[in-house]
């Protein structure tokens, strides 16, 4: 912009030296026409003002057709100059902006794709952890199911133990009390085969001895008295000592 102002500013100035070069062309031959006479020195001299003057004008004239040309040349050339400039600047702005745009769309493309792998990472990380959250619970229920399973039959065992344990108990206590009862009645059966064993040998000592003492007593009776009264006493002797021999025999009173 500065250049282009130059430019301008020179353009103007050169143009002013030329219309004044060539008003002053103009001048010097009015003024040489008007004021010399014809003929003599003084035309002579007057011609040569005027040649002189006319010179200088066209040497004005030419010379600011020159500066014009120079001025027109200097600004198509600045002009151009600022033009290039200008589209190269143009032009480097514009590869400027397509790099930012092409440099931001690759980063935005860069960014989407490592917010996308980012979020796939993610996605599969989440996975992944969700998977070996779902083994572990898996494999946690396993283990839990494989301990109660253990618990369970080892529960089993136990009551089969016991059980087993209580019914030998069991089984034990009925030996006992069946041998308990056999050893009992063979006890009983003993005890009454010894006191009628016993009974039956003290049957005939006693009826001997009572039958003695009795018929000792009694001579002179008749027969049929001595009879009754040896039948009674007899009787009456036996009914005592099985009652004795059987309370001894117990240990009752």
């Amino acid at each position: 912009m500065k250049m282009m102002k130059t430019a301008i500013v020179t353009a103007s100035v050169l143009a002013s030296a030329s219309i004044f070069a060539q008003s002053a062309g103009v001048n010097a031959g009015a003024s040489a026409q008007v004021n010399v006479q014809p003929g003599g020195l003084v035309s002579g001299v007057a011609n040569t003002v005027k040649n002189t003057a006319h010179t200088v004008g066209n040497t004005a004239k030419h010379a600011g057709h020159v500066a014009a040309d120079t001025t027109v040349k200097a600004t198509k050339k600045t002009t151009g100059k600022v033009t290039e400039l200008s589209s190269k600047a143009a032009t480097g702005t514009k590869h400027v902006a397509s790099e930012a745009v092409t440099g931001t769309k690759h980063f935005a493309t860069e960014a989407a794709t490592g917010t996308k792998n980012l979020a796939t990472k993610a996605a599969t990380g989440t996975k992944n952890l969700a998977v070996e959250a779902k083994a572990d619970t898996k494999a946690h229920l396993d283990a839990v199911k494989t301990k109660v399973a253990e618990k369970q039959a080892d529960q089993k065992e136990f009551t089969a133990e016991k059980q087993a344990d209580a019914q030998a108990r069991v089984d034990a206590v009925k030996a006992r009390v069946a041998q308990n009862q056999a050893e009992q009645k063979e006890f009983v059966a003993d005890t009454k085969a010894d006191a009628q064993a016993k009974l039956n040998a003290a049957q005939p000592a006693h009826g001997v001895n009572a039958q003695t003492g009795v018929n000792v007593g009694v001579n002179v009776a008749g027969i049929n008295a001595n009879a009754n009264v040896n039948a009674g006493a007899q009787a009456t002797t036996q009914k005592g000592e099985k009652k004795s021999f059987i309370k001894g025999l117990f240990g009752t009173n």
